[in-house]
């Protein structure tokens, strides 16, 4: 092709531009702009730090670290939801309402799954069937938001596919269903599939680390609700017997205890420990006398915490009147949980 072709060839193209364009034609096509997410409301009828708390964030650290949205230790390895827990099973038979957080359409539910600790039953069954979310509610939202709600109660769900909901709209109820060892709702929101962490606003597997100021999905209501804390007690009582997670998950910590107990203990649960913190326990009598004493420091960083002291009977039964325990978590100098509970003993 000769010199002169090759321009007139290029003139005619240009000149087939400059039409599209005085003819409104686009010549490339515009970056649009992301769709707003939804804004989110509690997604659960409770009231946070009194019959509920959050025991896990989403985990901000898209490696083995483990890394709440704002570095702190209030989650586990991988996890994608706002995990809110009650603090029994007796809750869960009392009944706590899992809400829509979002107007949408219903996307997916499944029932049918058991309310049992996949300690028990076995984790191996129910992810191999793909059911590790129990029974749930997908709802999706508008431009490509979906939000998720897992693990609840059998025989709960009150929604049916396709149907229409708005937020705060009653889809269940909070159980111990699918993949999980405590009763709790967990919460996802998702934008095309892929998680996203409400507290930020972002991907964590894109941003690949904590601390980022984003934007807050929550509504304000819902985010002062949730707001962050360096570390939790989830919840803490007493037992006439050594005793274990599973077991103080099932019923409500009782008010009174017999004289005749063989054992008296004080339990509790946390979570969100870094490496160095303290707890310093005391059993008290009712003459205020020190009945079992432990301080403790820990050796690494935990996300969850199940702990207790406690002392056997000694010839004979316990005095009557109102025992007391107190716990103190130390980090450096800084007070972060003052606690004391009493109990009855009969």
């Amino acid at each position: 092709m000769s010199h002169q072709i090759h321009r007139r060839i290029v003139t005619f193209l240009r000149a087939v531009v400059v039409v599209a364009v005085a003819a409104g034609l686009p010549a490339a096509r515009a970056q649009q702009p992301e769709p707003e997410p939804p804004s989110l409301a509690l997604p659960i009828r409770c009231t946070i730090g009194k019959d509920c708390r959050v025991q896990f964030y989403p985990d901000a650290d898209p490696g083995p670290d483990i890394r709440d949205f704002h570095c702190g230790r209030t989650t586990y390895a991988q996890h994608r939801g706002t995990d809110i827990r009650v603090p029994s099973m007796d809750d869960v038979r009392r009944g706590v309402e899992v809400l829509a957080a979002a107007p949408g359409v219903v996307a997916a539910i499944r029932d049918g799954e058991p309310d049992i600790d996949i300690d028990v039953r076995g984790r191996d069954a129910v992810v191999k069937a793909g059911k590790s979310g129990g029974n749930l509610v997908v709802l999706r939202h508008d431009n490509g938001w979906t939000s998720l709600y897992w693990h609840m109660r059998q025989g709960s769900i009150r929604v049916q596919t396709g149907q229409s909901i708005a937020a705060g709209d009653v889809l269940g109820l909070v159980g111990l269903s699918g993949d999980t060892n405590f009763p709790h709702l967990h919460f996802e929101l998702r934008y095309r599939n892929q998680h996203v962490d409400p507290f930020t606003g972002t991907q964590p597997r894109i941003a690949g680390r904590c601390g980022i100021d984003g934007k807050v999905l929550w509504s304000d209501e819902a985010a002062h609700a949730l707001a962050w804390r360096e570390i939790t007690l989830l919840q803490a009582g007493f037992a006439d017997q050594a005793p274990d997670r599973r077991g103080v998950e099932e019923h409500a910590p009782p008010q009174v205890l017999p004289a005749q107990a063989r054992v008296l203990a004080f339990w509790w649960e946390l979570t969100g420990l870094e490496t160095g913190d303290r707890s310093e326990v005391k059993l008290l009598d009712p003459g205020n006398r020190t009945v079992a004493e432990r301080v403790r420091v820990y050796d690494k960083r935990q996300g969850y915490v199940f702990d207790f002291i406690g002392r056997a009977a000694r010839g004979g039964p316990w005095a009557a009147g109102t025992y007391s325990a107190t716990l103190q978590i130390r980090r450096g100098q800084k007070l972060l949980i003052d606690e004391r509970r009493a109990i009855e003993i009969r």
